[in-house]
C-alpha cells in the first residue's frame, strides 16, 4: 500500500471514532433532553390534576422507577464501553460481540433494576 492509501485510511478510522464519540454523546444528550422535557411536564400536570397525583402515587415504581432503571442502565452500559471499550460478553455457551454486547449488556441491567423495583415495591 502506498503512503496515500495510509493516509486515507488514517482519515477514515479518524472519521469513524469520531462519528462513534458524537453518536454516544449525542444520545446522552437527546435521552437528557426528552427526560426533562417529560419531567416538566409531568411535575407540571401534577399540580392541577387531582386524578393524575392519585394514579401517580399509586404506581409510582412504574411511572418513575422503570423510565429511571432504563437510564440507569444505558448510563452504566456507555460507562463501562468508555472505560474498558468494547462490550463482549460470553455466557452460558454463547457469546455477544459487536452491536450485540451493549445490547445484552443494557438488558441485563434493566432486567435487575427492574426485579430489585419489583422485589421492594
Amino acid at each position: 500500500m502506498t503512503e496515500i492509501d495510509h493516509q486515507i485510511i488514517k482519515r477514515g478510522e479518524s472519521l469513524v471514532r469520531k462519528t462513534q464519540l458524537f453518536m454516544r454523546w449525542g444520545s446522552v444528550v437527546a435521552l437528557a433532553t426528552i427526560g426533562s422535557v417529560f419531567l416538566v411536564l409531568f411535575v407540571g400536570s401534577a399540580f392541577y390534576d387531582k386524578r393524575f397525583n392519585e394514579i401517580l402515587y399509586d404506581h409510582l415504581a412504574a411511572a418513575i422507577g422503570i423510565p429511571l432503571a432504563a437510564l440507569t442502565s444505558l448510563t452504566l452500559v456507555l460507562a463501562l464501553e468508555q472505560v474498558s471499550g468494547d462490550v463482549e460478553i460470553e455466557a452460558w455457551g454463547l457469546k455477544f460481540k459487536g452491536a450485540s454486547g451493549p445490547i445484552v449488556m443494557w438488558v441485563l441491567c434493566f432486567l435487575t433494576l427492574v426485579t430489585g423495583i419489583k422485589a421492594l415495591w
